[in-house]
C-alpha cells in the first residue's frame, strides 16, 4: 500500500499509515501485531497523523461504510473519531488509504464508488489502471 500511496503523490504521513495499516488487525486480518495499549509507542514512531489513521482503518466497517458514505454523502460518522476542523481531510485520508488496499487486494472493482475516487485522486487513471 505505501508504494501505490507514494506513487499517487500521498503526503508521507499517509504513506507511512499505508505501511502500517494493518498493525492493529482488521476485519479482515485478524492477526494483532501491535496491541491497543501500545498505541503510544506507535504513535512515537509514525506519528499522530499516520497513526489515527491506522487506528481507524483497523476499527472501522470498511470498505462497506466508505462506499456508503459516498453515496449519501452522509459524513456524520467522522464526528465521533475526529475534530471538526480536521474531518474534511481525515475523510480524504481514509478514502485513499482504502482505495490503495484495495489496489493492493485486487479488487477496488468491486466498490464502484470507492473506484471513481480513486481516479479522482488520481491513483487510477481514466481506463482504470492503476498508475
Amino acid at each position: 500500500m505505501q508504494r501505490i500511496l507514494q506513487e499517487a503523490g500521498c503526503d508521507d504521513y499517509l504513506c507511512t499509515a499505508g505501511l502500517f495499516h494493518s498493525v492493529y488487525g482488521t476485519k479482515s486480518f485478524k492477526t494483532v501485531t501491535v496491541q491497543a495499549s501500545k498505541r503510544s509507542d506507535v504513535q512515537a514512531l509514525i506519528g499522530g497523523q499516520a497513526e489515527a489513521l491506522v487506528w481507524a482503518f483497523s476499527h472501522l466497517p470498511r470498505p462497506t461504510l466508505f462506499e456508503t458514505t459516498l453515496k449519501t454523502k452522509d459524513f456524520g460518522w467522522l464526528a465521533a473519531i475526529t475534530p471538526p476542523h480536521t474531518k474534511q481531510q481525515f475523510w480524504q485520508d481514509l478514502a485513499q488509504l482504502e482505495c490503495a488496499n484495495l489496489l493492493e487486494q485486487r479488487c477496488l472493482h468491486q466498490f464502484p464508488r470507492l473506484a471513481r475516487y480513486a481516479q479522482q485522486v488520481r491513483m487510477l487513471d481514466r481506463e482504470g489502471f492503476s498508475v
